[in-house]
């Protein structure tokens, strides 16, 4: 199935704003670091696959969470 194509900004996400703060001040978690490889293991494969949004998170999550922070304590 084909997924309509629709661009526009991602949706504001406070575990990951406050994990980017957290990289910037060098306090971040093993969960941050989780998040973040996800994030480039899906534009890693965006662009070696010429995949769209979709593919790419799924395969991303398949290795790396991309919500990490769901089942800890430390929300933070």
């Amino acid at each position: 199935m084909v997924e309509p194509v629709e661009i526009k900004r991602f949706d504001a996400n406070e575990n990951q704003a406050r994990a980017w703060k957290r990289l910037e001040e060098g306090t971040h978690t093993k969960e941050d670091l989780t998040w973040l490889k996800h994030e480039k293991a899906k534009q890693w494969y965006e662009q070696k696959h010429d995949a769209g949004y979709s593919e790419s998170h799924d395969k991303a999550e398949s290795k790396w969470s991309g919500t990490p922070w769901t089942n800890t304590e430390d929300k933070k």
